[in-house]
């Protein structure tokens, strides 16, 4: 299934006195994998949230294909069906197994017992854990965590992945393992893919970089990579 395409036009947030986002616009291509970068307060969080339908701005609107995000009455079909969530705290519920983990949204959305069951088992090799199913997340490291949160996020068969800051308790090895993860995800099925990130690897992995400073988007900033770093280095360099 190809990714999605992501449209933001004019997109505002404001939370009381605070503006989060300022009239902020960019495209994401299907099967594209984009960074959002920025310091810490600048706003892609938010935006994440809100492509996500987990907010909903104040003004202007996000597009995912043809669904109008920000007039969802009840998204949480959109969120089951369209998006896969990556989040720093991986959320895994410590009483669970790994396979139990990664069932749970398609448990949400009525998928049988023993295709739930298949389908993990799948996901968790896909991600270099097979063989660890019965395991529970205190047996793994950080690193591993996060790879079975991107196993649960891929349960739903999803179209656009948001990963807000993946590696940003990990260490380096395991951020390359998590990044070249995202980016295999994206190469295999062509799903789009948006991560918030202050990882300063970031540009050997990503397509392009979208600059978040005071809500408001900016050129990014003169990152200097390695000599074949990146995937296309001259698309990072767009505003």
């Amino acid at each position: 299934m190809p990714g999605a395409r992501v449209v933001a036009e004019h997109l505002s947030r404001r939370y009381g006195q605070v503006l989060a986002l300022d009239d902020v616009s960019f495209e994401v291509e299907p099967g594209e994998l984009l960074a959002l970068t920025g310091p810490s307060g600048s706003g892609k969080t938010t935006l994440l949230q809100l492509i996500g339908s987990l907010d909903r701005p104040t003004s202007g609107s996000i597009g995912v294909d043809d669904i109008a995000v920000e007039q969802l009455s009840n998204p949480t079909h959109f969120r089951r069906s369209i998006v896969g969530f990556v989040f720093q705290l991986h959320y895994l519920l410590p009483a669970l197994s790994l396979q139990q983990n990664v069932e749970l949204p398609m448990m949400a959305a009525h998928v049988s017992r023993q295709e739930r069951a298949e389908r993990s088992r799948e996901l968790l090799k896909e991600v270099g854990l097979e063989g660890r199913a019965q395991d529970h997340p205190s047996e793994l490291s950080g690193g591993e965590r996060q790879r079975v949160a991107i196993a649960r996020a891929l349960g739903g068969f999803p179209r656009l992945i948001l990963a807000d800051e993946p590696t940003g308790s990990l260490d380096t090895a395991a951020s390359h393992r998590v990044w070249k993860l995202l980016g295999d995800v994206r190469d295999r099925r062509g799903t789009t893919v948006i991560v918030a990130s202050h990882d300063p690897s970031l540009t050997e992995h990503v397509d392009r970089e979208i600059h978040i400073v005071d809500g408001r988007l900016v050129p990014p900033p003169d990152r200097a990579s390695p000599a074949g770093g990146g995937r296309t280095a001259a698309a990072r360099h767009e505003s």
